[in-house]
C-alpha cells in the first residue's frame, strides 16, 4: 500500500531527461504540497535504486521499463497502446508510467485529477483541492489509451479576452485587434490541455513564426510535448496577410494573389516550413489555399477561374505542391498533414472537385449557427484509404458563442456520435477561443475525443457538477441545464430533416439589434443571410422586429426564471466555489439576458415612432448594465478581463445606440 502523510518528506524518483516530463514533475510537486503539503525531493535517472514513494518513466527508456519489470508493474494492453498509461501500486511504491513520452504526461496528470481532487481546469475555475490528510492506495492498476480520435487539439481562436488579459506583445493585423499571448500564460494552456489528455494545440488565430514572440510559443508547444498545428486560414503558417507582410520586409509589394505570384507564394511557404521545423516541435502541417479576408482565393483575382472544376484544380494543384514541400525539406513521406474544409472548400469538395496529397487527412467542419457539422459531412463519400476528421466549436466569433456558453452537450454527442459512426475519428481539433467561457462544453468534447463511449449529455452535467460543486451538484446541474435550454430555435435552412435548429447565440443578438439600429439610424435595409439565414432575410425592418421580439421574449422568459434559481443555489453554495459559479452562471445570464433586453427594446423602438427616443434610451441603459454587470467576472487575477472585448464589442453597440437616440 502506498501511504502518504501531510507534511512529511517524500522521495519521487524520475527516469526522463525530457523537458515535457520534467515540466509535468514540476506541476505534480506542486499538486502534491498543494493537497497534502509534501516536501518533495526529486532524482532524476538515478544511478542506483532510491527508497522513493513515487516512480516517473516512460517505457521507451530501457532503464524503466527494467525498474518496471523488477517492480512486477502489470504491462498489458496500455503498455503496446500509444500514448497509453498506467497508475500501480507496487509494495510501498507508486508507479507513473507511460507508453510513450506523451503517456507518462497523461499518467502524471492523471494521478493528480483521480487521486489528489485537482480539477483540470483549476487555473480557469479557481478550483483548489481540499487539504488531505493522508493519501492511502491500495495495491492497484488503472490503465488507460485514447479509443477514438488519436489527434485531439484545442485551437485557441478570437482570443480577443484571453491574450490581452494574459499581458502579451502587441501584434499588428489590419482586422484582429489581438495581442500575442505572454508565454506564462500560454504555458497554463498548455498545462491545461495535457491534464485534459489533448496532443496538439493551434496557438493563435493569426500568428508569424518570424516573429520572436509567436517562435517562443511554438517552442513551448513542443517543451510541453504536444504537437503544433496551423489556423485553415494560413497553410503552412502563411495567411495572405502574412505573404504581403513577408515580402514588404523584402522591399517588395506583393498582393495576396496567388494565381499572379505562385512563386512568390512558393518561397514563402519554403521559408516557413524551415522556420517550423527549426522551432523543434512535432508538427501536423495544415494544407489549402485561401483569399484575402477569410475568403476564396478567386476573390478580388481578375485572373482567377469561374468554373468549379477549375477552381478545384487551382486549390488541388496548390496543395499538392505544398506536401511536396514539406517532403523535400524533411527528405521523407513520414509526416502528417491536413487539410479543412470550410466555407467554398466544403462546397467544392462536395462537388468532388478537389484533389488530396497521400496521407492528409480531410476535416470536416460544423456550421456555426446551427453547431452541427455541414452538408459535406453528411453527403461526400469517403474515399478507401484516407482518412478524416472534424473541425468543433464550442466558441464561434460572429453569430456566436463568444461571450457566453452556448453549444449543448446534446448537440455536441449528437454530432460526435456521428464522426463515430462515419468512421471520421482521425483527428479532431475544438475552437475553444478565450476558454474560460467555455469549460463545460470542453470538458464534454475532450470526454468523447477520448473515448466515444462517454457519450451521454446528462451524465456529462450530473458528472461536470459533483466534481466540482459536491454538496450543491444537483443544483448545479439544473443551472446548466436552465442556461442551455434557454436559447431559442430560430430555424433551420438545410434540407436534413434530423439535423437541429439554428440558435439565437450571443453574436446573432448583437447582429440583430446593430442592423435595426442602422435602420433607425437612415439606412435603407436590405436582406442579408450571411450565415444565420434568419438574422436579416425579412422583406421589411418591422417584420425583422416582430420576428426578434417574440424570439427574445422567449428566452428572457426561461433567462430570468434560471437567473432567479441560480441566485438560491449561489447563496448556498460553499464560499470557494461561489466565484465561479457566479463568473460560470450568473454573469452569462446576466449578458444574455442584458442583449435579450438590448435587442427587444430596439425592436420596439422600431415599431413605435412615436417614442424611439425612449426605447433606444432604455437599449443604452440596458447594454450600459450588462457592460457592468460582467465586471463581476473580472475578480482577483481576472481583473482586466474585458478590457480588450473588441471581437463583439459591447463598448461599441453601446456607443451606436447613444447616437442614433442622440440622432433622433
Amino acid at each position: 500500500m502506498l501511504e502518504l502523510l501531510r507534511g512529511e518528506e517524500t522521495c519521487l524518483q524520475v527516469f526522463a531527461e525530457s523537458s515535457p516530463i520534467e515540466l509535468a514533475i514540476e506541476d505534480l510537486i506542486r499538486d502534491l504540497s498543494d493537497t497534502l503539503g509534501l516536501i518533495v525531493k526529486a532524482s532524476v535517472n538515478p544511478p542506483s535504486p532510491t527508497n522513493a514513494k513515487i516512480v516517473v518513466g516512460c517505457l521507451e527508456d530501457e532503464a524503466y521499463k527494467a525498474v518496471a519489470q523488477s517492480a512486477g508493474l502489470n504491462l498489458s494492453e496500455w503498455s503496446e497502446r500509444r500514448e497509453g498509461f498506467s497508475i500501480q501500486v507496487s509494495g510501498e511504491t507508486l508507479y507513473l508510467s507511460g507508453s510513450n513520452t506523451r503517456g507518462t504526461l497523461y499518467a502524471i496528470y492523471a494521478f493528480s485529477e483521480r487521486y489528489l481532487g485537482i480539477d483540470p481546469f483549476y487555473f480557469w475555475s479557481d478550483l483548489r483541492p481540499q487539504a488531505l490528510e493522508e493519501l492511502r492506495i491500495e495495491q492497484s492498476v488503472f490503465s488507460d489509451w485514447p479509443k477514438s480520435f488519436p489527434i485531439r487539439g484545442w485551437f485557441i481562436n478570437d482570443e480577443d479576452l484571453l491574450s490581452t488579459w494574459s499581458g502579451g506583445e502587441q501584434r499588428q493585423h489590419p482586422r484582429y485587434p489581438m495581442k500575442i499571448m505572454s508565454l506564462d500564460v500560454f504555458d497554463k494552456v498548455l498545462e491545461t490541455a495535457l491534464r485534459c489528455r489533448q496532443n496538439l494545440v493551434i496557438p493563435a488565430t493569426y500568428h508569424d513564426i518570424d516573429r520572436p514572440e509567436n517562435e517562443a510559443l511554438f517552442r513551448r508547444i513542443g517543451e510541453r510535448g504536444l504537437i503544433a498545428s496551423q489556423h485553415h486560414q494560413e497553410p503552412l503558417g502563411v495567411s495572405a496577410d502574412i505573404l504581403e507582410a513577408f515580402w514588404k520586409k523584402k522591399g517588395l509589394d506583393i498582393p495576396a494573389n496567388y494565381l499572379d505570384h505562385k512563386e512568390k507564394y512558393e518561397a514563402a511557404w519554403r521559408h516557413h516550413i524551415r522556420k517550423y521545423l527549426a522551432s523543434g516541435t512535432e508538427m501536423v502541417w495544415q494544407l489549402g489555399l485561401r483569399g484575402k479576408g477569410d475568403r476564396p482565393f478567386w476573390y478580388g483575382s481578375p485572373t482567377a477561374p469561374q468554373t468549379v472544376e477549375e477552381r478545384g484544380k487551382v486549390i488541388s494543384d496548390a496543395i499538392r505542391h505544398q506536401w511536396e514541400t514539406i517532403r523535400d525539406e524533411l527528405g521523407h513521406e513520414r509526416f502528417a498533414s491536413t487539410i479543412t474544409l470550410w466555407m467554398e472548400g466544403s462546397e467544392l469538395n462536395k462537388l468532388g472537385v478537389l484533389k488530396f496529397p497521400p496521407q492528409t487527412t480531410v476535416i470536416f467542419s460544423d456550421f456555426g449557427p446551427t453547431q452541427n457539422m455541414r452538408e459535406d459531412f453528411r453527403d461526400t463519400p469517403r474515399q478507401a484509404g484516407m482518412t478524416y476528421g472534424a473541425y468543433y466549436h464550442v466558441a464561434f466569433m460572429s453569430c456566436g458563442p463568444h461571450l457566453a456558453q452556448g453549444t449543448s452537450p446534446e448537440r455536441i454527442s449528437r454530432n460526435f456520435a456521428e464522426m463515430n459512426r462515419k468512421g471520421d475519428t482521425a483527428y479532431c481539433i475544438l475552437n475553444v477561443s478565450n476558454i474560460r467561457e467555455f469549460l463545460f462544453g470542453i470538458d464534454m468534447v475532450r470526454k468523447l475525443c477520448w473515448d466515444a463511449a462517454n457519450n451521454r449529455p446528462e451524465d456529462h452535467y450530473d458528472e461536470w457538477s459533483k466534481a466540482r460543486f459536491a454538496k450543491l451538484a444537483e443544483k448545479v446541474s439544473q443551472s446548466y441545464r436552465d442556461l442551455y435550454d434557454g436559447y431559442h430555435q430560430l430555424g433551420n435552412p438545410s434540407p436534413a430533416p434530423d439535423q437541429e435548429d439554428m440558435i439565437l447565440l450571443d453574436g446573432m443578438v448583437l447582429k440583430a439589434g446593430k442592423k435595426l439600429l442602422q435602420v433607425l439610424d437612415g439606412q435603407k435595409f436590405e436582406p442579408d443571410p450571411l450565415q444565420n439565414q434568419r438574422i436579416y432575410n425579412f422583406d421589411t425592418p418591422e417584420r425583422m422586429a416582430r420576428y426578434y421580439r417574440n424570439a427574445t421574449s422567449e428566452s428572457l422568459e426561461k433567462w430570468t426564471v434560471a437567473r432567479e434559481r441560480a441566485l438560491e443555489t449561489l447563496a448556498d453554495l460553499p464560499d470557494h466555489e461561489k466565484r465561479f459559479f457566479e463568473s460560470a452562471i450568473l454573469v452569462q445570464l446576466d449578458i444574455l439576458i442584458g442583449l435579450c433586453h438590448w435587442l427587444r427594446s430596439i425592436c420596439t423602438a422600431v415599431a413605435d415612432e412615436q417614442e424611439i427616443r425612449l426605447h433606444l434610451n432604455r437599449a443604452h441603459s440596458i447594454i450600459e448594465d450588462t457592460i457592468q454587470s460582467r465586471e463581476r467576472a473580472a475578480y482577483g487575477k481576472w481583473e482586466g478581463w474585458y478590457s480588450n472585448e473588441k471581437l463583439y464589442n459591447l463598448e461599441e453597440a453601446s456607443k451606436l445606440t447613444r447616437s442614433v437616440r442622440d440622432s433622433r
